[in-house]
């Protein structure tokens, strides 16, 4: 396969773009002018005619945060063990009723947009941000402005408004996106070198030995499925159970490719992948809709979609991942507000790149710092060429670290290193970490792009661009800086680092030879390069984590850094990271040695900005993490509405059962754009399957007023025959264990409990069930909810809309291997 020929705009730093300068911001006159929506590249760019009239276009309208000082003060108690708020996270609709902008304003924002006759498209439960639709021509009224098409350099076209729009409402903040469609999302991912396995990384002395896929095609050995495994988590039995990965991209991917990179691992990996899929703007799911030429077409989106799966579940086999699909032109604030919505993922990656200043959408900082009030840690790819931004044109100038690393201090970047192991041995085969260096194999010239690139790094601060400056955060304050060239007074990138060198994607399974650049049409498998990977990898690292902090005490690591942060400051820290000290750097050298960067850093003894803190040691730092979440100080009050003296009592097999007016068999709930789940699985006889799950569980992307949960009242209340007391524990220890429930068929364990901010209730089973029917009584004895699952464990049961308070559930569970059994289960649910 032949390797693909990048533009220069894809060898430079790539960063998501956006942030602070994007949302139009209305200052209050009679007609609120919003300014910062008219930007130079606009008026630069010749105008070849004005935008079809009837052309549909997607806005977002941002209100903003009441006391984002409040929020920070907030979110630092959540983190802080000595904090009676520890750990204590939000649930969306929490986090809007106690910092999101008031019911009125927004109920005021809605009646003007369907006033002027645009479309309600989504509504979001924090009430941050309201996606509104409508055409050319009424759009150009409601803002007063004039859309034009105009001509880049290259020659590609874009829309973008002649001057500031103003609007007819008095709304304190306002602001808007979706006026231009200057930017364009594209992957951060890069196909690998392929010369003679290349030269050995910039800065270091050896070339890395190889992983376990690959070999086909030409290729060299690359990394694929459990190598990542083996040389981040050896001999650690966690794999994601019970645990939700969330993944931003702006673009799709086929199922097809997702099964034959699980079947060609080497060894296959051994479980069936489930992956759901989110549009957040009414995508359809169709790689080939995104065109983006930076990146090959829609080739080039998919294999950065499909790698992403493919590296989370390679790390956390049994997790699940939550796809939140865009078109390469929406916001990123569009993606974000549909993972605040429905908080089932505790870790999110993004590994895409924008091209300038105008990609993040309104709002977009006030919606990172929700998902970490939320308990959402956010990881995103810190960039692949070295200490540059996108606000560079060429190598020849120094440039700012770029969005969203200088947009919000609540996310985790993640930075590249090339991997050296043992080189795989074995049967199945395997790999032995021996060492790693910073990523840094770029291949070409330095003003017109070419192969590979080099970990980003760097620190927030320019002196042309005041929105890129973000202030030292305050889990960074107390790291030295005197060694490794970092800023004591701005926020510094990155935070840790993983593999971002030769991993194995499998991708683009129905691509025309069109969009190959003269290649087969089909499925494609290479090595790719970038951060791109080392984010998925982190993400899904740290559900190993959380999957152990919820079964000893129900709670998550939520936003990583304060815990990382502490762990490198700490004692532990050799324990606990490989510290990357090889003085490796990422400063850019082309194929002439031409060096191309006048300012690149170096990998030194601790902290620095080409590694950050170093990769994970997998055992050692899972159990490090999970202390941190167990070490609060302060215990936590429980505080239920139910009189402590009211002792329920049920029957195990009651002989009444409650008649309903509504009896539904599933839990589902939808709005505009429910989810699709996908479960892939291995075939024995070696014909991949890849079909719809018949057990599709239909979720809300963006319903401030939906219900998340069905519930029913009964008509006539329970009368058991025979009783079975529970009596409510409200105050958990810490350290106590889960509840360990004995079963004919093995251990079922019950986790969390209590259940916190919305958090499902988790039956995990030492025995596959097939099939669990929940029925979930109040201590009044009345049912407030009824669920029938079918398939495999582990069984979730929403605790969306329950009030806190201590619920009592009758479980009947029907094994695979045959027999059934009756449980009965007490949980508590603290808001």
């Amino acid at each position: 396969m032949k390797a693909h020929t990048l533009s220069q705009s894809l060898v430079r730093k790539l960063s998501l773009a956006g942030g602070l300068a994007l949302a139009c911001a209305v200052s209050l006159q009679a007609r609120q002018t919003l300014t910062g929506c008219l930007r130079p590249e606009f008026t630069a760019a010749p105008r070849i005619g004005d935008l079809d009239p009837s052309a549909s276009l997607s806005l977002s309208l941002g209100l903003p945060l009441p006391d984002p000082a409040g929020l920070d003060a907030f979110i630092a108690t959540l983190y802080d063990p000595r904090s009676p708020n520890y750990r204590r996270f939000l649930s969306p609709r929490d986090f809007a009723d106690r910092f999101g902008p008031s019911r009125a304003d927004y109920q005021a924002l809605i009646d003007f947009a369907r006033a002027q006759g645009l479309s309600i498209s989504a509504t979001h439960t924090s009430r941050l941000l309201l996606q509104v639709r409508g055409k050319a021509d009424r759009i150009e009224r409601v803002f007063h402005v004039s859309l034009g098409r105009r001509r880049r350099a290259d020659g590609t076209q874009f829309y973008a408004p002649d001057h500031e729009p103003t609007v007819d409402l008095d709304l304190r903040g306002l602001s808007v996106s979706g006026l231009d469609n200057y930017s364009r999302w594209h992957s951060r991912a890069r196909p690998h070198p392929r010369g003679p396995s290349q030269q050995a990384p910039h800065g270091a002395s050896t070339r890395p030995l190889e992983g376990t896929g690959g070999n086909v095609n030409g290729w060299p050995a690359a990394y694929q499925g459990d190598d990542f495994r083996d040389a981040y988590v050896p001999g650690v039995s966690l794999q994601g159970t019970g645990q939700s990965i969330g993944l931003v991209e702006f673009g799709g991917f086929y199922s097809q490719d997702i099964t034959t990179y699980e079947t060609s691992s080497n060894p296959p990996l051994a479980t069936n992948s489930t992956v759901t899929i989110v549009s957040t703007d009414g995508y359809n799911g169709n790689p080939l809709d995104n065109q983006d030429s930076d990146t090959g077409g829609p080739e080039g989106d998919c294999a950065e979609v499909s790698l992403d799966i493919e590296l989370a579940l390679s790390m956390a086999p049994k997790a699940t991942i939550v796809v939140y699909e865009a078109y390469d032109t929406d916001t990123m604030s569009v993606v974000l507000a549909a993972i605040a919505d429905d908080p089932v993922c505790a870790q999110i990656s993004c590994s895409w790149g924008g091209g300038d200043l105008s990609g993040m959408g309104s709002n977009a900082a006030s919606l990172l710092a929700e998902l970490a009030a939320q308990g959402q840690g956010f990881f995103n790819a810190s960039g692949d060429s070295g200490a540059y931004s996108v606000d560079n044109t060429d190598f020849a100038a120094a440039g700012p670290v770029g969005y969203p690393d200088s947009l919000s201090p609540y996310i985790t970047e993640v930075g590249g290193t090339n991997l050296t192991t043992n080189g795989p041995s074995g049967s199945p085969a395997y790999i032995t970490y021996t060492s790693e260096s910073t990523w840094n194999d770029f291949d070409g010239t330095c003003n017109s792009g070419g192969f590979g690139g080099a970990s980003g790094g760097g620190f927030c601060s320019t002196n042309s661009d005041t929105s890129s400056i973000l202030d030292i955060p305050g889990y960074q304050s107390g790291v030295s800086m005197a060694h490794n060239g970092g800023s004591t007074t701005y926020r510094n990138v990155p935070d840790v680092s993983a593999l971002a060198e030769n991993f194995w994607v499998v991708y683009c399974d129905k691509c025309p030879a069109v969009f190959s650049q003269g290649e087969s049409a089909g499925q494609q498998e290479e090595p790719f390069d970038g951060t791109s990977g080392a984010s998925p990898l982190w993400t899904a690292f740290i559900s190993l984590a959380n999957e152990q902090a919820s079964l000893d005490d129900g709670r998550v690591l939520g936003f990583a850094n304060p815990a990382l942060y502490s762990l490198g400051q700490g004692g532990d820290y050799s324990s606990d990271f490989h510290d990357i000290a090889d003085n490796s750097n990422n400063g850019l050298v082309s194929t002439s040695s031409q060096s191309c960067d006048p300012v690149y850093y170096h990998a030194v003894s601790g902290y620095d900005l080409t590694t950050g803190w170093g990769s994970p040691k997998g055992p050692a730092l899972i159990q490090d993490l999970v202390g941190i979440v167990l070490s609060r100080t302060v215990t936590p009050t429980y505080t239920s509405s139910v009189s402590p003296s009211i002792t329920p009592t049920f029957s195990a097999s009651p002989t009444i059962t409650p008649s309903f007016s509504a009896s539904p068999t599933k839990t589902a709930t939808f709005s505009h754009s429910p989810t699709i789940t996908r479960t892939f699985s291995d075939s024995p006889t070696g014909t991949p399957s890849a079909s719809p799950s018949p057990t599709v569980t239909a979720t809300s992307s963006a319903s401030p007023t939906a219900s998340p949960t069905a519930s029913a009242s009964p008509s006539s209340t329970v009368s058991p025959s025979s009783t079975a007391s529970f009596t409510p524990s409200p105050n958990r220890s810490p350290t106590q264990a889960p509840a360990y429930l004995k079963s004919g068929q093995g251990r079922v364990v019950l986790a969390p409990d209590p259940v916190l901010n919305g958090q499902p209730v988790t039956l995990y089973f030492g025995a596959q069930p097939s099939r669990t029917r929940w029925q979930v009584y109040n201590l009044a004895g009345q049912e407030v909810a009824r669920l029938d699952i079918v398939g495999g464990g582990p069984h979730r049961l929403s605790t969306q809309g329950l009030a806190s308070g201590v619920y009592l559930a009758r479980v009947t569970v029907d094994y695979a291997a045959g027999g059934s059994q009756v449980l009965m289960l007490k949980f508590a649910v603290i808001r």
